[in-house]
């Protein structure tokens, strides 16, 4: 039987896939995938998905109902501009970035102590790079290594 969560995953994985394809002009494929939540005093800290400019990261916010009052903003250090930008977090909307940028999700504020802010990252790898990483880069226990056929 199959996995219904990793069939629903893998679907909006290729939907955004496709998608992203248009916006940078290059072919991709699905490599990773994060989910993540957080509550009111949960701090994340700055941090890379890869170290390779080969790769992108799409972070999906994933609530259906969200006021930008209660914080939880994407945060990342475009590298191109060595600037900062912030995303508001916006339900059914998302941020893609190159997954070498430096990059973190806020905390909600206490404005809801009950608020959840929830992602799901979905990590691409350019189709051109798959050999000259897997043969090169990777080692037998990455993440890319396991995920990728």
């Amino acid at each position: 039987y199959p996995d219904w969560g990793e069939v629903i995953f893998s679907k909006a994985a290729t939907y955004i896939q496709l998608k992203l394809q248009k916006i940078i002009r290059e072919n991709i494929r699905y490599c990773k995938l994060h989910f993540n939540g957080q509550t009111v005093g949960q701090h994340s800290s700055f941090h890379k998905d890869f170290d390779q400019d080969y790769f992108w990261t799409f972070i999906l916010f994933t609530q259906d109902h969200w006021n930008t009052e209660w914080g939880g903003e994407f945060v990342c250090l475009n590298d191109e501009t060595n600037q900062y930008e912030y995303f508001p977090y916006i339900p059914n909307s998302g941020v893609l970035i190159q997954s070498n940028w430096e990059h973190q999700g806020r905390q909600p504020t206490n404005k809801r102590q009950d608020a959840l802010r929830t992602t799901v990252a979905f990590g691409y790898i350019a189709s051109k790079m798959i050999d000259h990483h897997l043969n090169y880069v990777a080692k037998p226990d990455d993440q890319v290594w396991r995920m990728l056929p």
